[in-house]
């Protein structure tokens, strides 16, 4: 369907164009897990959830760092299949 004044064909773009496309947003998908998993890998190892552990009980502060651990197995599954979707699998 072509849109008088609504869409344009780009003419004189390589052939590459899909290509070099899906690369650029696959390396940006990629920095910003890289980063993410990275900042909430850090948080989980660090002590947060037992700064609150005496206002809360110990144990909802340990539940609290299990439930932190199982997102982030969550982010790392997602972040696999994400990538093999982008690979054609």
């Amino acid at each position: 369907m072509n849109l008088p004044n609504v869409f344009g064909f780009a003419e004189g773009q390589p052939e590459s164009i899909v290509r070099d496309i899906e690369e650029m947003v696959r390396s940006y998908v990629e920095k910003v897990n890289k980063i993410s998993l990275s900042l909430f890998s850090m948080y989980l190892r660090s002590t947060a959830p037992m700064i609150h552990a005496p206002a809360w009980g110990l144990c909802l502060a340990l539940n609290m760092q299990a439930q932190l651990y199982t997102i982030l197995e969550m982010c790392r599954a997602f972040d696999r299949i994400f990538k093999e979707h982008l690979d054609g699998g």
